[in-house]
């Protein structure tokens, strides 16, 4: 890993992501960009006065970036900014597509709907349209301690490949054991179980250099069998793939990862391949 994009409004939860993204940086010896894009303009506001208040808030956020750059620079982590303005989402893929980054490090609400700061919307949105690893979080990391980690996967060839990526980007960190699970719901996986043993064991071969425990389970929705389980497991990370986004293969990918990122208090770590 040599690239970490931060996005940040500046927010609690952006901060949170930050300081994550300064520990990973240090263990693995990333480099890290902090982004901050300002709103479009307001069709209501006269010229000139759209003028005064644009200079005002770039002020704002130059004074603010900063006070986040010297985070990284006291962590003797090697960090660069941008500010700009626009559409987020069309920003940040360009962005994306342009430097390669090996990871995307945001905050999160969820869907309380009680607080709507501008980075927990936009998580959604990046989880949506923007092609990168995207590692989503709601509570402080103390430290990166990824030692027990579920890796959730519909078995296909496209988790499998996920699931590849996931090994090459877990070993710079301390993993121990993963948790491989499936869900079974109505009238979607209906495998005989036979066959989905014989798939988990051709994964479970992939990460022979790691405990790996396979598990079977059926619930009525994807998600809520995922977060219930690992927070029985007290999992310290949930991965899932978000390859397939067509409207049909995002019963399982796209639709199930926005799903966990609302509302699993536990880091989700959303796999995909670059753009």
């Amino acid at each position: 890993m040599k690239k970490i994009l931060v996005p940040t409004d500046f927010s609690p939860q952006a901060s949170i992501a930050v300081d994550a993204a300064i520990k990973i940086a240090k263990i693995t010896g990333s480099s890290i960009l902090l982004y901050h894009c300002s709103s479009e303009p307001d069709a209501r506001l006269k010229k000139s006065a759209y003028k005064v208040n644009e200079e005002y808030t770039g002020n704002k956020s130059a004074m603010m970036m900063q006070e986040v750059e010297k985070k990284c620079s006291a962590q003797k982590v090697s960090c660069e900014s941008l500010i700009n303005s626009g559409h987020f989402i069309d920003n940040i893929d360009s962005l994306v597509a342009r430097e390669k980054f090996d990871l995307i490090v945001m905050g999160s609400h969820g869907a309380s709907g009680k607080q709507e700061y501008f980075i927990g919307s936009n998580t959604q949105k990046v989880i949506r349209k923007v092609h990168a690893n995207l590692l989503i979080l709601k509570e402080p990391l103390p430290q990166i301690n990824f030692e027990t980690v579920l890796f959730a996967t519909n078995l296909g060839i496209s988790d499998q490949e996920a699931f590849a990526n996931f090994l090459s980007f877990i070993r710079q960190f301390n993993l121990k054991k993963i948790h491989l699970l499936t869900i079974d719901t109505p009238g979607w996986f209906t495998q005989p179980r036979i066959l989905i043993e014989e798939r988990q064991q051709e994964f479970k071969e992939m990460a022979d250099a790691y405990e790996v425990e396979t598990h079977f389970l059926r619930n009525f929705t994807v998600e809520t069998g995922i977060r219930k389980f690992s927070e029985q497991l007290n999992v310290d990370l949930i991965v899932i793939s978000n390859y397939e986004r067509h409207l049909l293969k995002r019963i399982f990918s796209g639709s199930n990862v926005e799903m966990l990122a609302n509302h699993s208090d536990l880091p989700v770590l959303s796999l995909d391949r670059k753009s």
